[in-house]
């Protein structure tokens, strides 16, 4: 291919087999290409090289972090070319929890003043951005809440997301901010116990609203058009599809340890963003008011499909699918595997 066919992009390093680079395009994974790459400034040099797609991710300015095989029969001497961040990341394993992360609690794999990656049982939305607590194991009655931006999602299979956040604006966490940047930078026990005096009194955030009463729909008619009694409340255990059905399977336990199986005939999509945290079903819209349907371009009748919202006690919304209903199961089945 001629050399201004070919597609271009920036390099961020080259190392033995594996290559790194940014590009406008997006690639599915094992695509194949010649790409021709260059080097940052002051640098007008160019190189060319076949390479197989393993994974791809958002990046900075509207780009795509691209990591591939190097594919050319050729050996080529290590390059770094344009840094991804400007912040020093070092291997560092916090456990960080947020009722808006599936499972609600995690742990960073690394850690910058720029921002974390971490592993989840779930998959979250790029752009969307919460508060988050990080805890520290020499300060075991003291947590950090900080704002969090999900900056890209790679599925790693099973169940498994590779989720990378940035922190954004702090606003009113920016003094939080602050302690995260001295105690990065310098980790003494003076430093670090002084803050801990200081931030170990933070009080609930005011941004996360009590439930009210008057907030839940109304019972009779939403008893009359989906058979089941709303708000119901309990801990999600799990969920499952029905095999071979458009059914989703939704198990609650009560105060008492009682399992609620509910059933979602005609589910044309789901998001979950928490396991085990206690939860309300009590937003019902007709699906013409969601968007949540956008997702699932499937041929339906749309007036029978209504969008379903479970709530956790601070209004989050922990879970939300479209069906055509939703019922109780009047028995468990057992051979349905629950996630």
């Amino acid at each position: 291919m001629l050399g201004f066919l070919k597609p271009r992009g920036e390099l961020v390093e080259l190392s033995g087999r594996q290559v790194v680079f940014l590009t406008d395009k997006k690639y599915h994974r094992d695509a194949t290409l010649e790409v021709r790459l260059s080097l940052p400034s002051p640098s007008d040099k160019k190189i060319d090289i076949a390479v197989r797609v393993l994974s791809q991710r958002p990046g900075p300015n509207q780009k795509q972090v691209t990591v591939a095989v190097v594919e050319t029969p050729m050996d080529y001497p290590s390059l770094h070319g344009r840094p991804l961040r400007t912040d020093r990341r070092e291997t560092l394993r916090l456990t960080l929890k947020s009722g808006d992360l599936p499972g609600y609690r995690a742990v960073t794999q690394d850690l910058s003043l720029g921002g974390f990656k971490t592993e989840l049982e779930g998959e979250l939305v790029v752009g969307d951005q919460f508060e988050v607590a990080l805890e520290f194991d020499h300060l075991p009655d003291f947590s950090l809440p900080l704002l969090a931006r999900v900056c890209w999602v790679e599925n790693k299979g099973g169940g498994r997301f590779l989720t990378g956040f940035a922190f954004p604006e702090q606003g009113r966490y920016a003094e939080n901010y602050k302690w995260l940047n001295d105690w990065f930078v310098n980790r003494g026990d003076t430093e670090v116990k002084s803050l801990f005096k200081k931030n170990a009194k933070i009080s609930p955030p005011p941004s996360l609203p009590q439930v009210e009463k008057t907030q839940a729909p109304p019972e009779e008619a939403l008893d009359k058009n989906l058979n089941i009694r709303i708000p119901f409340k309990g801990f999600l255990r799990g969920w499952a599809w029905e095999q071979g059905e458009d059914v989703v399977v939704i198990v609650l336990e009560d105060d008492e340890g009682n399992d609620h199986w509910l059933e979602f005939p005609g589910c044309r999509g789901m998001h979950a963003r928490c396991r085990d945290r206690k939860i309300r079903l009590q937003g019902v819209t007709l699906v013409a008011d969601s968007q949540l349907i956008e997702e699932y371009s499937r041929t339906v009748t749309m007036e029978s499909l209504y969008h379903f919202s479970f709530l956790d006690d601070y209004a989050r919304v922990c879970l939300d699918l479209v069906a055509a209903g939703c019922r109780r199961q009047k028995r468990v089945r057992t051979s349905i595997p629950i996630k």
